[in-house]
């Protein structure tokens, strides 16, 4: 696993979120912030971070274009840090900025921590380019 504090703690990522796991109030359901992969090497929540995204052209628009049927969710790597999150980037796939969350010690998230996940992410706003 590469270094985790490589990625400034500013830096928004995006987790999509399928619109079926999406709350009537608007939050996303805990369980969308379970870890997947089919090895253990691959085992992890995947986000995209918003710095390499706009780096290499994308919008949320066109990130949310490439995953039909979710909603894009956002939080800053220092507030997943705050919850005691790994954060790498972990590059896959066409879409640019893939990056990888995981608790230390391969530790998979309890129902409490997806609980405070789902409570901080918030619904990804488009910002204008500076």
């Amino acid at each position: 696993m590469p270094v985790p504090d490589e990625i400034p703690p500013d830096c928004i990522a995006y987790r999509m979120i399928e619109k079926i796991n999406i709350k009537p109030d608007g939050t996303p359901n805990s369980d969308s912030f379970t870890d997947m992969g089919p090895t253990s090497d691959t085992y992890y929540m995947s986000i995209y971070l918003r710095d390499q995204l706009l780096d290499e052209g994308w919008t949320v628009q066109g990130l949310k274009a490439e995953w039909e049927g979710y909603e894009a969710f956002e939080i800053t790597v220092g507030e997943l840090r705050e919850h005691g999150e790994l954060v790498w980037r972990a590059p896959m796939g066409k879409i640019p900025g893939h990056a990888a969350v995981k608790r230390p010690q391969n530790a998979e998230r309890t129902r409490g921590q997806k609980r405070k996940l789902a409570k901080t992410f918030r619904l990804a706003t488009e910002e204008p380019e500076a």
